[in-house]
């Protein structure tokens, strides 16, 4: 039997299918890691090449057939399916380093953890710099409501590609059936069921942020994140400090759905754009800023006060910082957007 289990959704991925090959036949200890597929209703080959790929590989790799209702019920279909003791979740786009598996299931071996963290890389599509994402400030273990605590207050981001988990601790259908966000969800849950959580503090995981991506398609459902809060809420309730439950509403509910909503002018219709600053607006108040300010959360603080008191400020503030940071995935993004609208492209 194997000890992890590799999951992969795939939709419309050919492009990126024979790296995805090299990468996971690449990975370190590979006879003890199965390779779990989901293509999820692919119509540009992927599907064919998968099937090439499980023919001529020594790799255990099965390919799954997805419902194509997204990449939660992919996820959860893997999950339902997966023989490994523990699963590693990536997408086909990324790179890794080939000891990834290696270094995560040693570290779960060693503390006995339901879910083994580390850290990652964002890069854009030029391979511009964006920043560390470090889940894993240094080498250590936390119980479960701990570490839910430090992805209430941001210290460890939802992300799934930089965790390991423990199949026990996943239960049946994991991942909530949002078309974002479905992985901030499922580890909501994960780390609620989880004893013990480690952190190993190295780089192992390069997220390459596309104009494709979920978060920047046209299709990004921004009612999603509210789903978020109302599970962390159900989950964290009695359990975390409310403080840190207001923080999340603050800084990762409120604030990221203000600059989507400036992020999308043009794109969503205007009653749209209005209603996501007003639920952000209603995330708001002056004990969310002052608690925020006096846990250390001074910069959420700010922009906090920005969008509840001068949101037309706030936002011109943000466009421009736009510019500056994402100009080229921005740009790419908006063509993307229009080849879309235009049929004659």
């Amino acid at each position: 039997m194997p000890e992890v289990s590799v999951i992969v959704p795939v939709k419309n991925a050919v492009a990126h299918l024979a790296g995805l090959r090299e990468q996971c036949e690449g990975l370190t200890g590979a006879s003890t890691i199965e390779v779990l597929v989901v293509d999820d209703g692919s119509t540009d080959g992927s599907s064919e090449v998968l099937r090439s790929w499980a023919e001529g590989t020594a790799l255990d790799l099965r390919v799954l057939r997805g419902s194509g209702q997204g990449v939660a019920a992919a996820r959860n279909l893997a999950v339902s399916e997966a023989r490994g003791d523990y699963l590693w979740f990536t997408d086909a786009d990324d790179r890794w380093s080939p000891d990834i598996v290696s270094t995560l299931l040693a570290a779960a071996r060693h503390t006995d953890a339901d879910l083994v963290v580390a850290n990652a890389r964002k890069v854009g599509v030029a391979g511009e710099d964006l920043g560390e994402i470090t889940d894993a400030a240094r080498a250590g273990t936390a119980t479960g409501v701990e570490a839910m605590e430090r992805l209430l207050v941001g210290s460890l981001q939802g992300h799934l590609w930089n965790k390991l988990v423990r199949r026990s601790v996943l239960g049946v259908a994991p991942f909530p059936p949002t078309r974002a966000h479905s992985d901030l969800g499922g580890l909501l849950g994960v780390l609620g069921r989880s004893a013990t959580v480690a952190f190993e503090a190295q780089e192992v995981y390069t997220y390459i942020i596309r104009p494709g991506s979920i978060l920047n398609s046209r299709g990004y459902r921004w009612r999603d994140l509210p789903d978020c809060l109302d599970l962390a809420r159900e989950v964290g309730e009695g359990r975390v400090a409310d403080a840190s439950l207001e923080l999340f509403a603050t800084n990762q509910v409120a604030l990221p759905l203000f600059h989507e909503s400036v992020r999308r002018e043009g794109v969503l219709d205007v009653s749209e754009v209005r209603a996501m600053r007003a639920y952000a607006r209603s995330l708001i108040s002056r004990r969310s800023i002052v608690r925020a300010f006096r846990g250390g959360h001074r910069g959420a603080a700010a922009r906090a006060v920005g969008v509840k008191l001068g949101s037309a400020p706030y936002a011109a503030l943000y466009r421009r910082y736009r510019v500056r940071r994402y100009a080229t995935l921005d740009a790419a993004a908006g063509e993307r957007s229009a080849r879309r609208r235009d049929p004659s492209t």
